[in-house]
């Protein structure tokens, strides 16, 4: 050792003596931001299964409305006879029913018609429905309409 020259003291590699300004995140931190990062995501996921089931819903409505659209399109462009009732071609009690089919079978649309003597003369009553099973449960959409000689 050389006098006056002060000794520089060695450190080891690994070791930091001097605290450092950097800032990090422990690995606690990370798995909390995690956790709460994960839940959000489960959060958002379920209510997307809800608005794709809502989705479904509202399809098969739609599809029903217009299937008893036409189907009651077809009974109003039928003209009545002189006692007031569609013509025979319905049957004999001018009541129907008629399965529709799409890929699934799922639509069935049942129609009744039946006679207003009073309080309408030459007037018939349409009673119009549209029933599917989703998800278990049979649902339905239903029309009224009143058919006169002038319509």
């Amino acid at each position: 050792m050389i006098r006056g020259t002060p000794l520089m003291k060695q450190s080891h590699p690994l070791k930091n003596d001097h605290p450092s300004s950097e800032g990090g995140f422990t690995l606690i931190e990370v798995l909390i931001a995690l956790s709460i990062f994960a839940v959000g995501i489960l959060a958002v996921a379920s209510s997307q299964v809800t608005v794709i089931q809502g989705n479904a819903t509202a399809r098969f409505s739609n599809e029903a409305s217009v299937l008893a659209q036409a189907q009651l399109e077809n009974l109003i462009a039928l003209p009545l006879n002189p006692a007031g009732i569609l013509p025979a071609e319905l049957d004999s009690t001018n009541n129907g029913t008629r399965a529709v089919q799409d890929a699934t079978g799922r639509y069935t649309v049942d129609w009744t018609v039946s006679d207003l003597h009073n309080p309408v003369d030459n007037a018939v009553e349409i009673n119009l429905s549209v029933t599917w099973r989703e998800r278990g449960t049979q649902r339905r959409v239903a029309y009224r309409f009143i058919k006169t000689a002038s319509i």
